[in-house]
């Protein structure tokens, strides 16, 4: 008896932080997640616009389902990347959920005029970076896994 099993989807995550800690602790926390994924990290602004772009030497990267974007990044700032990225029609219906240090309201209104979907401000402990990531993982990662397809 053949049974066909259709494969299950891997939500493809683009995280943009230039900070190691929080790239180990964002990785480490949505590897522990239900929802089966891969996350390519890119560590500044331009690297992230060449992986989304899909340039030097990053043709075949998959287009991610849902990007977070650390604001503070050096060559091509979080604001500069978020502008690009809603103003490209290829790229602009990815979710970009920000995941910053700051919590100004300068930051925080630009990024929304800039249409970001998400703003949170980066946890300060372990246990509130996990809660952080619960949250994404049930508002946006299952969201976005049944959509897919998985």
């Amino acid at each position: 008896m053949n049974v066909l099993i259709e494969p299950i989807y891997e939500l493809q995550i683009l995280l943009v932080e230039d900070d190691l800690g929080d790239c180990l602790l964002m990785s480490k926390f949505l590897g522990e997640s239900h929802i089966k994924n891969n996350i390519t990290v890119a560590r500044d602004g331009q690297q992230a616009l060449n992986l989304l772009k899909r340039t030097n030497g990053f043709e075949n990267t998959p287009r991610p389902d849902l990007i977070f974007l650390d604001l503070h990044l050096p060559h091509v700032t979080g604001h500069e990347l978020l502008r690009i990225i809603r103003n490209d029609p290829q790229l602009a219906s990815i979710p970009v959920i920000i995941l910053s240090s700051s919590d100004s309201i300068k930051d925080i209104s630009s990024a929304y005029k800039s249409r970001v979907d998400l703003y949170l401000t980066k946890p300060r402990n372990l246990e509130q970076y996990a809660s952080v990531v619960r949250y994404v993982e049930t508002a946006w990662l299952e969201k976005l896994a049944d959509y897919r397809g998985q």
